[in-house]
C-alpha cells in the first residue's frame, strides 16, 4: 500500500510542475514587448509623414498673409491674401517605383480673404492697388481682408525615397461637379498664387514679388516653404 500511494503522489507532483511551466511561457512579457515594437515598412513610412502633416496644420492655423502681383494684358494689380485653414487630410499610396515607392498627399481646405482695393468715401467707387506703394499701408490692417472666397482644397504632393519624404508639387485636385452637374474648375489659378508666393517661379498670371518690402511681408510664408524637404 505504501508503494501505491507513493506512485500517486509522484504523478500528481509532476503534473503540477508541467502546468506551471506552460503558464509561464505563454505569459512571457519579453515576447509581447518584442512583437509590439516591430514596425512594418508601411508603418515606418507613415510615421515619418506625420511630422509634415503637423507642420502644415500648425503653420496654416496661424492665418498667414502674403502679397502677390497679378499681371496680364488687362490687369496689373497688387493684392494681399490671408489664408484661413478649415481642414487637413492626408493619404499615402504605394507605387510600383523602386526609387520612390510611396507617394503622399497633404490636402488643405482653406478660405482665402483678399485685401484688394481701396474704397473712397462711402460710395461704391474703388481703385485697384496698381503699385506696391499704394497697397503697403493697408496690408497690415485686419479690416482690409474683407473679400472672402469659398473654400478651396490645396494639395501638396510628396514622394518618399532614400528614407525621407520630399515635396514634389503643389496642385488643386481635378475639377469636380457641383450639385447641378457643372464642373467647377475656374479656381485652379489659386495654386499658382502659392507657387509665386513661395518664390518657386512666375506663372502666366502671377509674378514673384521682388520689392524688398514685399519680400519682408512674405518672409514667414517663404521661410515655411524653404523649411520643407525637397
Amino acid at each position: 500500500m505504501k508503494i501505491k500511494y507513493s506512485c500517486i503522489l509522484i504523478i500528481v507532483f509532476i503534473s503540477i510542475i508541467e502546468q506551471n511551466t506552460s503558464t509561464n511561457v505563454f505569459a512571457s512579457p519579453k515576447t509581447t514587448t518584442n512583437q509590439s515594437t516591430h514596425l512594418t515598412e508601411e508603418q515606418i513610412v507613415a510615421k515619418k509623414f506625420k511630422p509634415l502633416i503637423a507642420k502644415f496644420s500648425l503653420f496654416f492655423k496661424s492665418k498667414p498673409r502674403a502679397l502677390i502681383h497679378t499681371v496680364s494684358e488687362y490687369q496689373n494689380e497688387y493684392m494681399a491674401i490671408m489664408y484661413i485653414l478649415n481642414n487637413v487630410t492626408y493619404d499615402i499610396q504605394k507605387t510600383i517605383s523602386i526609387t520612390t515607392p510611396y507617394i503622399g498627399y497633404i490636402n488643405l481646405t482653406m478660405n482665402e480673404y483678399d485685401c484688394t482695393d481701396s474704397h473712397i468715401g462711402m460710395d461704391s467707387h474703388f481703385e485697384f492697388h496698381n503699385t506696391i506703394d499704394n497697397i503697403l499701408p493697408d496690408i497690415y490692417k485686419d479690416e482690409c481682408y474683407s473679400d472672402k472666397y469659398w473654400p478651396d482644397e490645396y494639395q501638396f504632393v510628396f514622394i518618399y525615397g532614400d528614407d525621407e519624404w520630399r515635396l514634389k508639387s503643389i496642385t488643386i485636385p481635378p475639377c469636380l461637379p457641383d450639385k447641378y452637374g457643372n464642373l467647377i474648375c475656374d479656381e485652379t489659378h489659386r495654386a499658382e498664387r502659392l507657387i509665386t508666393i513661395f518664390g518657386i517661379k512666375n506663372t502666366e498670371l502671377y509674378k514673384i514679388i521682388t520689392d524688398s518690402r514685399g519680400i519682408e511681408f512674405n518672409k514667414n510664408i517663404i521661410n515655411f516653404y524653404d523649411s520643407l524637404p525637397k
